[in-house]
């Protein structure tokens, strides 16, 4: 199965040569009226080069909702993409410009686009690495895609535009949270280059670098409760012997009691006091409190203190070891309190 590279292909007159080139594939499955042409090996068809008009060609990678030969399915549904969403969603747009009443040359553009959704696009990956032109060079780095021209580079952003007959209704956006942010809208994360006299340089689109939130520790909340805190601390670690961490009978023994206390089956009952910050403050201001057992005892569980007790030296988790010792358990104490009393405060990441 030949990969062919389109790296030479870095002007329009050239990639209207090789559309002009490449002869329409006619099969049972397919019309000459629908001009398949395909890029490389006609064996992956889907890969294929459109003429939108004599100022306009489209590369397709296909199974996209902005293809209306090789469609894909959305919510259990397909539909035929107009024209300009065909442009829209098309991987690699190549036009053509006059200029602005004279006054300007002509010139040419190439618009990329990364996959739509927030999935890998693995296959709109291994396409834009083959067919960009000499100039561009498409790279992932740290999981982010970007397009490099003359030495910079330009962050890709993953899409939420689709075609129109492909937007979610409310329902379906609630059903499927990955969903809930496709809008037939432009979103503008395409990256436009412009070439002129042989340079190709970045023109317009794409977005900044969505840089990840940090979590900070709300010392001031933490510091009101701090005498409640210590004193549970202390009851906590002096109970703890007293339990054990393997036993499914004691774990069911404290889903029981939180039942009973709320109303509700928490399978996880450290999910369930993280989820209920305000019961967990209660619980640790309460020494007389119902729940205080069932706190204390999902909190240690879910740290090395068993194994610190059986006479453990060091755990591995994967590639990573961990020495287990009486300072990492109440480390890992002090983290998770962080977490069930809602003291960890996400910030948003700068751009």
């Amino acid at each position: 199965m030949a990969l062919i590279s389109l790296w030479n292909i870095d002007s329009f007159d050239k990639v209207a040569a090789l559309y002009n080139g490449i002869k329409p594939l006619v099969s049972k499955c397919h019309t000459r009226e629908q001009d398949i042409r395909p890029i490389g090996d006609r064996a992956r068809k889907h890969e294929r080069i459109k003429k939108i008009n004599d100022k306009c060609y489209v590369l397709m990678d296909g199974y996209n909702t902005g293809d209306d030969v090789f469609k894909a399915w959305a919510f259990g549904k397909t539909g035929e993409p107009t024209e300009a969403e065909i442009i829209k969603l098309a991987p690699v747009v190549w036009r053509r410009h006059q200029g602005r009443l004279g006054k300007y040359a002509p010139y040419e553009t190439i618009t990329v686009r990364n996959g739509t959704g927030r999935g890998a696009h693995m296959a709109r990956y291994q396409f834009l690495h083959r067919v960009l032109p000499r100039g561009l060079n498409f790279l992932i780095r740290n999981g982010k895609q970007f397009v490099r021209n003359s030495g910079v580079e330009y962050y890709l952003a993953k899409s939420n535009t689709v075609a129109a007959f492909a937007v979610p209704t409310e329902r379906q956006r609630m059903q499927s949270g990955w969903a809930k942010h496709y809008t037939s809208r432009n979103d503008g994360v395409a990256l436009t280059f412009r070439i002129e006299g042989g340079d190709i340089r970045f023109d317009a689109g794409g977005k900044a670098v969505r840089v990840p939130p940090t979590q900070r520790i709300d010392k001031r909340s933490k510091a009101k409760m701090k005498p409640h805190l210590d004193k549970f601390k202390q009851w906590a670690f002096t109970m703890a012997p007293m339990w054990d961490y393997y036993s499914t009978k004691q774990q069911q023994r404290v889903r029981d009691e939180v039942k009973k206390y709320t109303g509700t089956h928490w399978y996880s009952v450290l999910s369930g006091f993280r989820e209920n910050t305000s019961l967990t403050r209660e619980v640790i201001k309460d020494e007389q409190h119902p729940l205080r057992v069932a706190l204390a005892y999902a909190i240690l569980r879910d740290t090395h203190y068993a194994a610190l007790m059986s006479g453990v030296i060091g755990i591995k988790t994967g590639e990573k070891a961990y020495r287990v010792t009486e300072s990492s358990v109440k480390a890992q104490y002090n983290a998770k309190i962080n977490q069930v009393c809602g003291f960890i405060k996400v910030m948003k990441g700068k751009r």
